[in-house]
C-alpha cells in the first residue's frame, strides 16, 4: 500500500488495484479533497511506483521520483496569477506526452489546481485525454473538484480525499516544536476551517525552524492561514518643493552677511581718530567696542 492512503478509503480502493506489476492504472486520475489531505503526497508516491516499475534498478528510480528529479516525471503548477496558461500545457504536457518515455516504461504527468484551468488550456489537453499515449498518465490535483470544467471532469477518474481527523491532525501539530500538545489537541478538537484560521502563528525567529521541521502537510496548514501583509502606500507631499535660488541660500546669505561686517569693521578701525571717545562705534554694520 502506499505511503499517506492509510486514512483515505476511497483513495486506497481506487489506487491500490492499480499499483504495477499486477495492476493495470488509468491514464488519468483526478486526485480532490480539501487543502492539507495528503494529495500531493500520494501522487508522488503514486508516481514513483509508475515509473519504478520495470526500470533496472528500482529503487533509484523511485528515489529520484519522490525527489522531483526523474527524467520521465513532469510536475506542472499554474504560472499565471489566477490561473492556469495554456503554456503550462501545451509544451511540458501535450507535447511531451507524444515523445516516448526517456528510460522508463511511463511518462507521468502531475498537473496541481485543474481548477484553475480556464477553457482555452482544457481544449488543448482534451486530445491527450482522450486518447492518450499507452505509456502516459495524467494525475490532476484540486481543492474545488466543482470548479473543474465539465469537459475534463468526465475524462478522469476521482479519487477523494478526505479531511485529516482530528487525532491526526493533533498528531502532526504537536509534532512541530512552534506548537505545545494541549494547543495542538484544542484545534484538532475545533472543526477544520476553524482550526487552520485560529491557530495561532509561531514568531518571526522560529518560523523558518517550524517550516523546516513541518510536513509537506502541515506546511500546507500554516502557509494557508498565515495573513498577507497589505503593500505599504507611497508617501505623498502635500505641496510641491520649491527649488532654492542662489539669493536665498542661507549658506551664501551668512556668508555676504559675515563679509560685509569684516569690512566695516577694517572701515571703522582704520578712520579711527583720537576725537572718536563713544564707547561702541557707530558706523554701520560695525559693533567694535572702542
Amino acid at each position: 500500500m502506499l505511503p499517506g492512503l492509510e486514512r483515505h478509503p476511497h483513495a486506497r480502493a481506487v489506487l491500490t488495484p492499480a499499483l504495477p506489476p499486477e495492476g493495470a492504472p488509468s491514464h488519468a486520475y483526478l486526485f480532490h479533497g480539501p487543502a492539507g489531505a495528503g494529495k500531493r503526497d500520494v501522487a508522488r508516491a503514486f508516481a514513483a511506483a509508475l515509473l519504478a516499475d520495470g526500470a533496472a534498478d528500482p529503487d533509484n528510480a523511485r528515489l529520484r521520483a519522490e525527489h522531483g528529479v526523474h527524467p520521465d516525471l513532469t510536475w506542472v503548477t499554474p504560472s499565471g496569477a489566477a490561473e492556469m496558461l495554456v503554456s503550462d500545457i501545451d509544451e511540458p504536457v501535450v507535447a511531451a506526452a507524444a515523445r516516448t518515455p526517456f528510460e522508463s516504461r511511463r511518462r507521468v504527468f502531475v498537473i496541481e489546481r485543474v481548477d484553475t484551468m480556464h477553457e482555452n488550456a482544457a481544449n488543448r489537453m482534451l486530445k491527450t485525454l482522450e486518447e492518450p499515449p499507452p505509456f502516459a498518465h495524467l494525475l490532476l490535483l484540486t481543492d474545488r473538484p466543482q470548479d473543474v470544467l465539465p469537459t475534463i471532469l468526465s475524462r478522469c477518474q476521482a479519487v477523494r480525499f478526505d479531511a485529516p481527523r482530528p487525532d491526526d491532525l493533533a498528531a502532526m501539530l504537536t509534532g512541530t516544536r512552534a506548537w505545545r500538545s494541549a494547543t495542538a489537541t484544542a484545534l484538532a478538537r475545533s472543526p477544520w476551517a476553524t482550526a487552520r484560521s485560529c491557530a495561532p502563528q509561531p514568531s518571526a525567529t522560529r518560523a523558518p525552524r517550524c517550516t523546516a521541521a513541518a510536513s509537506p502537510t502541515l506546511r500546507t496548514l500554516l502557509c494557508s492561514s498565515r495573513p498577507r501583509r497589505s503593500p505599504t502606500p507611497a508617501r505623498t507631499r502635500s505641496r510641491p518643493r520649491r527649488p532654492r535660488s542662489s539669493s536665498t541660500c542661507p549658506r551664501r546669505t551668512t556668508s555676504a552677511s559675515s563679509a560685509s561686517t569684516r569690512s566695516a569693521r577694517s572701515a571703522c578701525t582704520a578712520a579711527r581718530t583720537p576725537a572718536c571717545s563713544t564707547t561702541r562705534c557707530s558706523s554701520p554694520g560695525c559693533g567694535t567696542a572702542t
